[in-house]
C-alpha cells in the first residue's frame, strides 16, 4: 500500500540539452517522486494530492533505520514530539504536535494527540509506547483532526497500520544481542489456509535488557555512618557488591495475529488481535546532589547523601 517513506521534498527532472548525447549502455535518467498511497481520509489516494499536513513512513523504512519504538518516528516528522514518559503502570509516551499535546497519564483525561492502530482509537497515554512490530506504514497527521480522527485529536494523529495477511507462505526470524545483556527477537509467519480465500499472519517480538542505573543498599555501602551503626538505617543487603537491583531495564513481549478473508469479489474482511506485556520496572534516575534549607548543595556520594 505504501511504496516509500515521504518527507517534505520537491523534485523535477532537468531537461536534457539538445546537443547532449547519452553514453552507450548507460541507464536513462528516471529520477522522479514515487507514488505514496495513504488512507488518511479513509480512501486510498496519492499522498502528493492529499490536502493534509501528513508524513507517511513505510515499514521498510522503519526497519532499514532500526526504529523499533513508536517515539522514534518523530525524527521523520516536523513539529512532532514523541518521547518516552515514565509511568508506574506501563510504558507511556508524551506526544505533542505543533505544541499541542499532553503529559498527564490519568486515563480519565483524553490525550491531545490521538493514537490509532488500524484506525482504532487508543484512548490513553498509559502503555502507548508501542513496539513497531510488522507494520505496513505509519501516518502522522499534523494539526486538528476533529473531522477525520475525532474530537480527541486536537493536536493531530499518529496512525499505525499493520501488515495484512497475504498468503505468501513465508516468514522470518531475527535476533539481536548487545550490551547489558540486550536480547531482541522478532519474527513473522504468513500462510494460506484456503487458497485465494483465507490467509493468516502471526508476528511476535520479545526484548530483554538489564538496567543501566544500578541500585545499592545505603547501609551496605556506608557501614560507618552513625545512623547505620545505631540501627536507624537497617541493612537490607549483605552481598559483596551491595547491589539491590537496577533501573532502566527492558522486559517487553508482544504478539499479533491477523486473519484475512476474501469470500467474494470486491469484499475483504480483516480480523486482527494483539497482546503486549511490558514489565520494565522503574524509570532510571540518578541522584546528582541535595540542596539544604540554606541553599548549600551537597554532591551525590558525599556522606549523608543517597539514603
Amino acid at each position: 500500500m505504501l511504496s516509500a517513506a515521504c518527507a517534505a521534498a520537491l523534485a523535477q527532472n532537468a531537461p536534457a540539452s539538445s546537443g547532449a548525447q547519452q553514453n552507450a549502455g548507460a541507464p536513462a535518467n528516471t529520477d522522479s517522486l514515487e507514488t505514496v498511497t495513504v488512507t488518511a481520509q479513509f480512501r486510498k489516494e496519492n499522498l502528493q494530492t492529499t490536502p493534509l499536513a501528513i508524513t507517511a513512513i513505510s515499514g521498510e523504512m522503519l526497519q532499514a533505520r532500526g526504529q523499533t519504538d513508536l517515539y522514534q518516528v518523530a525524527a521523520e516528522a516536523p513539529n512532532v514530539i514523541l518521547e518516552p514518559n515514565g509511568a508506574g503502570e506501563g510504558d507511556s509516551m508524551r506526544a505533542q504536535i505543533r505544541g499541542v499535546g499532553q503529559t498527564d497519564l490519568d486515563p480519565a483525561v483524553d490525550p491531545g494527540v490521538g493514537i490509532y492502530i488500524d484506525d482504532v482509537y487508543f484512548a490513553t497515554l498509559m502503555a502507548s509506547d508501542f513496539a513497531l512490530l510488522d507494520l505496513d506504514r505509519v501516518e502522522i497527521l499534523r494539526g486538528p483532526q476533529g473531522t477525520l480522527s475525532g474530537m480527541d485529536s486536537l493536536g493531530g494523529s499518529v496512525k499505525l497500520y499493520t501488515q495484512k495477511a497475504n498468503g505468501d507462505n513465508d516468514g522470518y526470524l531475527e535476533a539481536t544481542y548487545g550490551s547489558l545483556n540486550q536480547l531482541d527477537v522478532h519474527g513473522m509467519g504468513d500462510v494460506t489456509l484456503v487458497p485465494d480465500t483465507l490467509f493468516f499472519r502471526v508476528s511476535a517480538v520479545a526484548r530483554r535488557q538489564d538496567g543501566y542505573v544500578k541500585l545499592f543498599d545505603y547501609a551496605c555501602t556506608h557501614p560507618d555512618d552513625p545512623d547505620v551503626i545505631s540501627g536507624a538505617i537497617p541493612r537490607g543487603n549483605s552481598s559483596p557488591t551491595c547491589q539491590t537491583g537496577s533501573e532502566g531495564g527492558v522486559n517487553y513481549e508482544g504478539l499479533r495475529g491477523s486473519l484475512r478473508w476474501l469470500p467474494v469479489s470486491g469484499l475483504e474482511v480483516n480480523w486482527t488481535t494483539d497482546v503486549a506485556s511490558a514489565d520494565d520496572g522503574s524509570t532510571a534516575n540518578t541522584l546528582l546532589g541535595t540542596v539544604s534549607a540554606t541553599g548549600a548543595t551537597t554532591p551525590a556520594g558525599s556522606s549523608g547523601v543517597g539514603r
